[in-house]
């Protein structure tokens, strides 16, 4: 017998429903903090990585979007700051010039399927 979320199979029936195949998987929201203070590097692009609960290291089962919160869209544009990887738990940003706040950024990860 079938658990969980199911779909119909046309004659009836009823089997287990497959995320990410048969419905979208929740997008989990995390909130990370760039201090001003923790950029790494003499010269660009300078470097800091903070921890980010549920990110994995293969980058093909997640999609991660990243954008600044509130009104710090212009700092974290000036500043060119991008996310330019994850490990496990943790994402990596680099920056074209080190910004004077710390900027918080949202990150919407959503679990993909190949």
């Amino acid at each position: 017998m079938a658990t969980g979320l199911l779909k119909g199979i046309g004659d009836g029936g009823v089997i287990a429903a497959i995320p990410g195949a048969d419905f979208t998987t929740p997008t989990k929201l995390r909130d990370a903090i760039l201090y001003a203070a923790s950029w790494l590097g003499t010269e660009p692009p300078f470097i800091q990585t903070v921890t980010v609960d549920g990110v994995l290291a293969d980058t093909t089962k997640q999609a991660i979007y990243v954008s600044p919160a509130g009104g710090q869209g212009v700092t974290y544009g000036i500043a060119g700051i991008e996310c330019t990887a994850q490990a496990i738990n943790a994402l990596t940003f680099t920056c074209t010039a080190i910004p004077d706040s710390d900027i918080t950024v949202n990150i919407s990860i959503q679990e993909a399927t190949i």
